[in-house]
């Protein structure tokens, strides 16, 4: 068996502030960003302020996102000659916890799983010159991306620009399949990412991207979200085993999540090559209490 490492690009997170500009008329702002993800591809993107009068553009807040895994030329061959049971469970986690909680858990095969959290908080930059016009407008720029390829039997070249049929093979039998979330989260306040996989060949991933300006104006707030998963050319194979797998289950169950606040993105698959995929962008102004 031939087993290839996935390639896994977490969470580029960038905040900062730039140099003030000003001008008199019709003036024009440009902001030019070019961003790169190594083996997979590279591309440019521009954002364009325009208008009349005084502006001054003195700030910035980014919150980037970008994230490869890769699965292919992988075989397993898996059998029992007994009833045997895979399970993913988080049973009374996380209950009155704050802040930022991932958890992926897989104890099923050939399975791509990620969770990424990026929170940029811009503040104003100070001005290179004095404004001496009796009217202008101050602001910045945010913005939340999200970038994610999660392929699965797919070899992607990215100089070519070409997809290659690269299939996994997976043949089992015998086993039960659960996934289970019991008495967790409650009460839990802030971002929560969970996968759980008790199949197999399953693409799954999380990612919540936030940007914003504290205590000013915000020229623009943009959001975006780059999304590719592919699950193609496997071939997955049940009850080859001595006993059949004929049982999965995915559950949240017994009071979870119970007075929570936040955002919560969950993932269950005790099935096999299914795509999951949450994604939160949000762009916004102040003011923020914490």
């Amino acid at each position: 068996m031939k087993k290839l490492i996935p390639i896994l690009l977490v969470g580029l997170l960038v905040a900062f502030t730039a140099p003030a500009l000003a001008g008199d008329g019709d003036v024009q702002f440009y902001a030019f960003k070019t961003i790169s993800l190594a083996e997979t591809f590279t591309y440019a993107e521009s954002v364009a302020f325009t208008g009349a009068g005084h502006f001054i553009f003195d700030g910035e807040a980014w919150a980037k996102i970008q994230e490869q895994q890769e699965l292919y030329f992988l075989n397993l061959t898996e059998t029992t000659i007994e009833p045997r049971t895979k399970s993913a469970l988080i049973r009374q986690s996380f209950n009155s916890g704050a802040g930022v909680a991932n958890v992926n858990q897989a104890p099923g095969n050939q399975n791509n799983q990620a969770n990424e959290v990026a929170i940029s908080l811009g503040s104003s930059g100070e001005l290179v010159e004095p404004i001496v016009a009796p009217e202008f407008f101050q602001g910045m720029y945010c913005e939340g991306q999200v970038v994610t390829v999660q392929y699965n039997g797919i070899l992607y070249n990215p100089t070519a620009d070409e997809r290659t049929p690269a299939g996994n093979v997976y043949d089992t039998g015998g086993f039960t399949k659960t996934d289970t979330i019991n008495e967790s989260f409650n009460g839990f306040t802030g971002v929560a990412n969970v996968n759980q996989s008790a199949g197999s060949l399953n693409n799954q991933g999380n990612a919540v991207a936030i940007a914003g300006g504290v205590d000013q104006i915000v020229v623009k707030a943009a959001t975006n979200v780059m999304l590719a998963q592919n699950n193609a050319y496997n071939r997955m194979t049940e009850g080859l085993g001595a006993l059949p797998g004929n049982n999965t289950t995915d559950a949240i169950t017994n009071n979870s999540f119970g007075g929570a606040f936040g955002v919560f993105n969950v993932n269950q698959s005790s099935g096999s090559m299914n795509n999951q995929k949450n994604v939160v962008s949000i762009a916004f102004q102040g003011p923020v209490t914490r």
